[in-house]
């Protein structure tokens, strides 16, 4: 059972409309080997990212893509932003975003530069 813990992180969408996964959330979630995160908006117009499918028809599944840094010997996680999402009001303010876990999703919130 995952313990829950609230954490507000900012981040950044790179220029490809990747957002990297807090390493924290990757182990906790084991996205490792799941591969697959869920994109909805919520009834505010943000994105929710969700680690298992939720009961909702208007979801996004997207595959988490670890990416290897040969430099520092790690593996960053991250997840493509859907194109069809890309106009949401997470990122009414540009691509720096305010990451929210709450437990079994994060909400990604828009963040003035």
């Amino acid at each position: 059972m995952a313990t829950l813990s609230f954490f507000q992180r900012e981040s950044v969408v790179d220029q490809k409309w990747r957002l990297t996964l807090p390493s924290d959330i990757v182990d906790r979630e084991n996205l490792s080997q799941e591969r697959k995160v869920f994109f909805k908006q919520d009834k505010d117009g943000c994105l929710v990212m969700y680690f298992s499918k939720p009961m909702s028809a208007k979801v996004v599944g997207v595959e988490v893509n670890a990416a290897e840094n040969k430099k520092a010997k790690t593996k960053s996680h991250r997840v493509m932003i859907p194109r069809e999402l890309r106009s949401s009001m997470s990122f009414y303010f540009g691509k720096t975003l305010i990451l929210a876990d709450k437990g079994k999703c994060l909400s990604l919130w828009p963040r003035p530069s």
